[in-house]
């Protein structure tokens, strides 16, 4: 994973033609504003609202990332699991996952199950009546209780909750997969180099 410190060094070396210079005219404070709100916006991050828990307010900064089109991996028939592409804060009850849902279907969303609670509600028919796909969600994997390649469908949309990027220090972790990293980089470079 990548973080601001590393995308920065590498926008600012594009920026000089090789070697920057401690008198360069864009700064590192100036490149990891544009950052983050190139990852925002690539990101489409909306703000967390409303999320209380016993009338305390859980942590201010919390965005919501929506990762649009992950692939869904084989299928054994019965179910399927989505990769995905950053980790999400952890939060009560598995919050992290806020939302999955057949890519560009988000009134089909998947419910969410804890682990291991699946198999108990298979026991006693409890699933057959919601009329619901669910899902649950361990070590960077959602597991889908549908085989929905079966259904033709390849993709899923998944939200996020991840921290908001303006208040990460340099070297955390950015919640940014590889070709979102280049889209990042692209995007600050596109405001500071001239076209050719």
């Amino acid at each position: 994973m990548t973080s601001k410190a590393k995308l920065t060094e590498v926008i600012r070396r594009r920026i000089a033609g090789g070697n920057p210079a401690a008198n360069d005219r864009v700064k590192d404070a100036e490149i990891q504003r544009a950052i983050a709100a190139a990852a925002n916006k690539i990101l489409k991050t909306e703000a967390l609202s409303n999320f209380t828990q016993n009338d305390d307010s859980l942590l201010d900064g919390i965005l919501i990332a929506t990762y649009e089109n992950l692939q869904v991996e084989p299928s054994n028939g019965n179910y399927c699991r989505v990769k995905l592409p950053a980790t999400p804060l952890t939060l009560p009850d598995k919050m992290g996952v806020y939302s999955v849902y057949p890519s560009g279907e988000p009134w089909k969303e998947f419910l969410p199950v804890p682990v291991g609670v699946y198999n108990i509600l298979m026991g006693e028919k409890m699933l057959s009546s919601i009329n619901k796909v669910v899902y649950t969600y361990e070590n960077r994997y959602i597991t889908v209780y549908k085989d929905i390649k079966g259904d033709d469908k390849n993709t899923v949309d998944v939200k996020l909750a991840i921290a908001d990027i303006d208040q990460m220090e340099d070297h955390d972790p950015l919640p940014l997969s590889p070709d979102m990293e280049a889209d990042v980089i692209t995007y600050v470079l596109n405001l500071y180099l001239p076209e050719s």
